[in-house]
């Protein structure tokens, strides 16, 4: 049903809100967004390879928050 591409942004997604909170996440979603990081299956989250790739691809919208 999922492919590993998906398990990998799903369990670093839990992660992130482990560590940072849910509207933490949001946050970098959404910030990502405006700036042509897309969130969606087959999108820029899926296919990083690993979940620390998937956070630094997450935490570009937490930089562009300070």
């Amino acid at each position: 049903m999922f492919s590993d591409a998906h398990d990998v942004r799903l369990r670093a997604f839990v992660r992130f809100i482990r560590d940072e909170g849910l509207e933490k996440l949001a946050r970098c979603i959404i910030e990502n967004e405006k700036n042509g990081i897309r969130y969606g299956h087959q999108k820029d989250y899926d296919g990083l390879g690993t979940e620390e790739a998937v956070i630094q691809r997450l935490m570009a919208g937490a930089r562009k928050e300070n």
